[in-house]
Formats: C-alpha cells, structure tokens, sequence
C-alpha cells in the first residue's frame, strides 16, 4: 500500500460526498480514523456508514466552517473519537455565483471568502493547537482550479 497511516486520525471538511468524500475513503483504506465533517448531518452520517462498510472507522461532525464554535467542537470531537488528530484536509469550498463581476453581490463575496478563506483559517487554528501537543501533525487544503483559472 503506498499510503499507510494506521492509528493516526484525520478531519476532513466538506467529507459527506465528491472529492471529500473520496479523501475520506482513501485515508480510511490507508488505516486513519477519519472524522467525516460536513454542514449535512444526512450526509456526514451517510459517509460515515459507507468508510464503516468498508472496514474503516468513522464518525461524523456536523460543523459550518464559518463558524468558529462549530469548528472547535469538530476538532474536539476528532479528540474525544479517537484520542488525537493528526492529519486536517480542508476541503469544503464553494465556487460562489457565476455571474459578471458587476452583478456579483457583496453578500455574494462575503459567502465565497466565508467558506474559502475565514473557514480554511478556523479549520488551522483549531488543528495547529492539537497538533502543537505531539510537535507533528499535517494540514492540506483543496483548491479548485476555479481559485487560479476563474469563469470566463
């Protein structure tokens, strides 16, 4: 196996389908316990069934991003499973409205940055403290190609 990382356990935000999900799965397949979080408790647990399924463990965390007190619960919960946390994928994002820049709203904006930016850094934060602890930990955070490319 070229990913092995048994006993160790991982976050992964936006987890309950796409791209998340699959990172799920594959850090499950490669011996993680992985804390599925998502803003769709349905889909979070959903997720959660389908890694334990396939042998691995998982429990959900129902967590908005953008809210600091949702993320904090979501690191403890990584803890209070599995006793650490090792590894954070930061994959929740959004691509926000495809309109003209003039017809982008404000609120618009703010949502995109809410979720891609401010989400992304409450999401470190509340890792980094736990990781601090051990001295080792790993962040990776998901882009799309929207983020360098943009809609023409």
């Amino acid at each position: 196996m070229f990913l092995e990382l048994p006993g160790r356990v991982a976050i992964v935000t936006g987890g309950a389908r796409g791209i998340g999900f699959a990172i799920a799965e594959r850090l499950s397949q490669a011996g993680a316990s992985v804390v599925i979080a998502d803003v769709a408790e349905e889909g979070a647990a959903a997720a959660v069934d389908r890694v334990r399924k396939g042998g691995g463990k998982a429990v959900a965390a129902v967590a908005d991003v953008t809210n600091p007190g949702d993320v904090g619960a979501m690191a403890e919960r990584a803890v209070d499973a599995f006793g650490r946390l090792d590894i954070l994928v930061n994959n929740a994002g959004i691509a926000g409205s495809d309109a003209p820049l003039w017809e982008t709203t404000d609120e618009d904006w703010q949502k995109v940055l809410g979720l891609n930016l401010t989400g992304t850094f409450y999401c470190c934060r509340a890792a980094v403290s736990h990781m601090r602890e051990r001295r080792s930990g790993a962040i990776v955070n998901v882009a799309s190609i929207s983020g360098k490319e943009g809609n023409p």
